[in-house]
């Protein structure tokens, strides 16, 4: 099963240009039941990679928050679901 990811600004919906003060809302498909990762690339530096949750029996999962001024930047994501064989790569930009 493939992995599918996606970020949202919660006013204005799907989108990949963000500023300071935007409440976010990233939403995670893939196998059911399983541990999800993400690694993050901020300016192209790797911040590392962290277990934030697990997808439900459906499959999904989705994580909040909110874009604060040490956000600001160019990031490239790869999120995966189970394994690194199923992961998906996502691209956005924090402008102050």
């Amino acid at each position: 099963a493939g992995v599918t990811v996606a970020i949202f600004s919660l006013v204005r919906g799907l989108t990949s240009t963000f500023q300071v003060g935007e409440q976010w809302r990233f939403e995670v498909r893939g196998p059911a039941g399983q541990a999800v990762y993400v690694q993050a690339l901020q300016d192209g530096v790797n911040l590392g990679t962290w277990l934030i949750g697990s997808t439900d029996s459906t499959g999904y999962f989705e994580h909040f928050g909110g874009m604060g001024p040490e956000h600001v930047g160019s990031w490239f994501e790869t999120w995966w679901v189970g394994s690194t064989d199923n992961a998906a790569t996502i691209a956005f930009t924090v402008s102050p």
